[in-house]
C-alpha cells in the first residue's frame, strides 16, 4: 500500500503537486540540462576517469585478456559502470568525448530527481514529492556537480534509487518480487560506482529490524512467512552484488573478497591534500570533526536547510507520538540516510576534502526532508490559506535559482549567507577546486588570437598530467595555440610565452610569472577562480 496524507490508501497519491506539477519540474529540468551541459568545463579527475572507462571497454572487448584497467593507477578499486558506459557512447559516436560525458552525468542528475519524486510519493502528503524535487533542483551545489562530476553524481543517483527501493519494499506488508528487483538493482548500481554504497545493505538490514520491532504486521509476517522474507532479502543482497561485480573487471577476479578489499582501501585512503578551511590551509587528514556538517550547513540554501530541519523535527515528533505507524519506519529510513554518514564522519574523522563533493548523496535526503517540512506546514493551514502558503514556500525554495544563473557554470562554488556568500567565503574556503574554469580561460585566449595569425601562441598553464585536459581539450584544432604545463617549478619553460593561466587553488594564480600583469580573470560574484596573465612586452599577434 502507498501512504497518503491521511494515512494509508489503496491508490497512489494524486493531484497537481505530485502529478502534473512534478512532471513540469522534471520537464523544465530536462530542457535546462540540454541547454547548458556544454557550458561546463572538464574537472581534474575527468581525464583519469575517462581513461579508466576506456580501458574497461578494452578488457571486455578482448574477452578479459587485456587487463590494463587493473594496472591503471588505483582505479581498480572503483566500480567502472558509469565510466565504461559513457566511454562506449562516445566511442560509438566517434567524438565529442567530454560533451557526451557531461550530458551523461546530467542525465544521472535528472534520474536522481526521479528517484526523489518516487520516494516522496511514499511519504504521505501529495506536496512532499513536489517540494522535494524542487528543493533538489534549487541546490546550487548539486546542479554545479551535475554536469562534470562523474563519480559523485552517478553515486548520488544510485544511492537515491537504492533508498527508494528500500522505502518501496518496506512500505508494503507483502514484499513483491518487483520490489525486490528494484531494491537490488538500485543498490547494485550505487555499488557499481563506489563500493562504499554497501552502506545501503546495512541500511536495509537496520530498517528491516526496526520495522519488525515497531510494526505488529511486520512481526506477524516474519512469524507466518519467515522463509519468504529471508529468501527475498537474500535475493536483494545477491542481485546488488551481481550488478556491482558484472561490470567491474578487477572484482571479477574474486567476486567475494575483492569488493571488500576495495572497501578497505577506500576507507584507509592515505593520500592527504592541503585544503583551505576557515582561512587556514589544513591537511585533509587533520580536518576537525565538524568539517562535513559545517560544510553542509554553509553550502545548502538557508530556506531549504530550514525546511529540512523542520521536516526532521516533525517526523521525529510523529515517530514519538505514533511509533507503531508505518510512516515512522519510512521516515526513519530518510533520517538514517542523512544522519548516519554525518555521525560516522564525526566519530571516525576519515580523510575527507573538497567540501561535500564526496557526500553529494546526502543532498537528496536533505531535499526529501525539506519536502516533508513544506508539506507539514501546508497541512497545518486551513484550505483558504493553502494557496498563499504554497506560493510562499515556492518562493522560499526557489530563491537560490538566481544563484544558479549568476554562478553558471560554477554553481559548485556556492556558499550561503551564513559565511557571507561566495565573495566572502572565497577568502576562507575552496571555490573552483578542480580547474573547471580553465575552459572559460582557454576560450578567452582563443578569442584574443587572430584566426589568420601565422605565429604560434604559446600558453603556459598551471597543470599536470592529470588535469591537463581541463585546458588542452579547448585548444583550436589548427594548433595555432600551443600549451605547456608547469606545476611544481621543475618543468622547463618555453623560450617564448604569450599567456600564463593559473587556477586560484594551491596559489597557482601567482606561483609563476609574478611580475606579469593580469589581463583577465574568471570570476563570479567577486570571487576569482582563474587568472590569465600576459607578458609585459606588448605583442601584436595575441591581440
Amino acid at each position: 500500500m502507498t501512504p497518503s496524507a491521511g494515512g494509508w490508501a489503496s491508490k497512489p497519491v494524486s493531484g497537481p503537486w505530485s502529478g502534473r506539477g512534478v512532471c513540469l519540474l522534471l520537464l523544465l529540468a530536462g530542457i535546462a540540462s540540454a541547454a547548458v551541459f556544454q557550458d561546463y568545463g572538464i574537472t581534474w579527475d575527468e581525464g583519469v576517469q575517462s581513461t579508466y572507462g576506456e580501458l574497461v571497454l578494452d578488457y571486455f572487448a578482448s574477452g578479459g585478456q587485456d587487463e590494463s584497467c587493473n594496472e591503471y593507477l588505483n582505479l581498480r578499486f572503483y566500480g567502472p559502470l558509469f565510466e565504461s558506459t559513457a566511454a562506449l557512447v562516445y566511442r560509438v559516436a566517434g567524438g565529442w568525448k567530454y560533451e557526451i560525458r557531461h550530458a551523461a552525468i546530467g542525465l544521472a542528475g535528472l534520474l536522481t530527481l526521479v528517484a526523489v519524486w518516487r520516494l516522496g510519493r511514499r511519504l504521505g502528503s501529495p506536496a512532499v514529492p513536489f517540494f522535494s524535487v524542487l528543493a533538489l533542483i534549487a541546490m546550487p551545489r548539486f546542479v554545479g556537480h551535475a554536469f562534470n562530476n562523474s563519480k559523485d553524481i552517478p553515486f548520488a543517483c544510485g544511492f537515491a534509487w537504492g533508498m527508494y527501493g528500500i522505502v518501496r519494499l518496506l512500505s508494503r506488508q507483502k514484499w513483491r518480487w518487483s520490489d525486490v528487483a528494484i531494491c537490488g538493482v538500485g543498490i547494485g548500481v550505487a555499488m557499481s560506482v563506489r563500493v562504499g554504497a554497501v552502506l545501503l545493505l546495512l541500511f536495509l538490514a537496520i530498517i528491516v529490524v526496526v520495522a519488525a520491532t515497531l510494526l505488529p504486521e511486520e512481526r506477524r509476517a516474519w512469524r507466518e512467512r519467515p522463509r519468504d522474507r529471508i529468501v527475498k532479502l537474500a535475493a536483494i543482497f545477491a542481485l546488488a552484488w551481481t550488478v556491482m561485480v558484472l561490470a567491474w573487471p578487477w572484482a571479477l577476479g574474486n567476486p567475494v573478497m575483492r569488493p571488500f578489499a576495495a572497501l578497505a582501501e577506500m576507507s584507509s585512503f592515505s593520500h592527504s591534500y592541503l585544503t583551505l578551511f576557515m582561512g587556514q590551509l589544513v591537511r585533509s587528514d587533520e580536518l576537525p570533526r565538524h568539517y562535513l556538517p559545517m560544510y553542509l550547513s554553509i553550502t545548502t540554501p538557508l530556506g531549504i536547510l530550514g525546511l529540512a530541519a523542520l521536516g526532521l523535527g516533525v517526523t521525529v515528533r510523529r515517530q514519538i507520538a505514533m511509533p507503531h505507524d508505518r510512516f515512522a519506519v519510512l521516515a526513519f529510513a530518510v533520517q538514517l540516510w542523512l544522519l548516519f554518514p554525518l555521525g560516522y564522519v564525526w566519530v571516525t574523522r576519515p580523510n575527507v576534502y573538497d567540501g561535500i563533493r564526496h557526500f553529494l548523496f546526502l543532498l537528496p535526503a536533505v531535499a526529501v526532508l525539506g519536502g516533508l517540512g513544506a508539506a507539514w506546514a501546508l497541512d497545518r493551514l486551513p484550505a483558504n490559506r493553502k494557496l498563499l502558503a504554497a506560493g510562499g514556500l515556492l518562493v522560499l525554495i526557489s530563491v537560490p535559482l538566481k544563484d544558479l544563473v549568476s554562478l553558471h557554470p560554477y554553481q559548485a562554488s556556492y556558499f550561503n549567507a551564513t559565511v557571507g556568500g561566495l565573495h566572502a567565503a572565497a577568502r576562507n574556503f575552496e571555490t573552483d577546486y578542480w580547474a573547471s574554469s580553465y575552459r572559460e580561460a582557454m576560450l578567452w585566449i582563443r578569442r584574443q588570437t587572430r584566426e589568420d595569425t601565422q605565429e604560434v601562441i604559446h600558453v603556459v598553464v598551471a597543470c599536470n598530467s592529470r588535469n591537463r585536459p581541463c585546458a588542452e581539450y579547448y585548444l583550436p584544432s589548427d594548433r595555432r595555440i600551443s600549451l605547456h604545463c608547469v606545476w611544481d617549478g621543475t618543468e622547463p619553460l618555453p623560450r617564448e610565452v604569450h599567456y600564463y593561466v593559473g587556477m586560484q587553488r594551491y596559489g597557482k594564480a601567482t606561483s609563476f610569472y609574478r611580475n606579469w600583469p593580469a589581463v583577465h580573470r574568471i570570476t563570479r560574484k567577486g570571487a576569482t577562480f582563474t587568472t590569465i596573465k600576459s607578458r609585459p612586452t606588448p605583442d601584436p599577434h595575441p591581440g
